[in-house]
């Protein structure tokens, strides 16, 4: 399955696939959705849909582990033109 910005709304709870609560959706863009920087973060996350694995009633779940999110670059964002959800 596909997801998309159909499936994920601000205030989703993000966990990554080693069942590990990542923090809570922000923002909600066309290409992907953000994470604001919190305790487990030091700076905002912009996650890819493609990264998402599946999604419940109100939260999602990442297709890679808590200990793999430094090394995707999501703490830049997506390059050219976005629009808001």
């Amino acid at each position: 399955m596909q997801y998309g910005s159909h499936n994920v709304r601000v205030g989703m709870d993000i966990f990554s696939s080693d069942n590990h609560k990542l923090g809570t959706v922000d923002q909600v863009f066309p290409d992907h959705f953000t994470l604001k920087k919190g305790l487990i973060f030091t700076k905002d996350l912009y996650i890819p849909y493609s990264s998402l694995s599946r999604c419940e009633a109100e939260k999602c779940f990442l297709n890679i582990t808590k200990d793999r999110i430094d090394h995707m670059g999501w703490y830049q964002p997506p390059t050219g033109p976005r629009l808001g959800v």
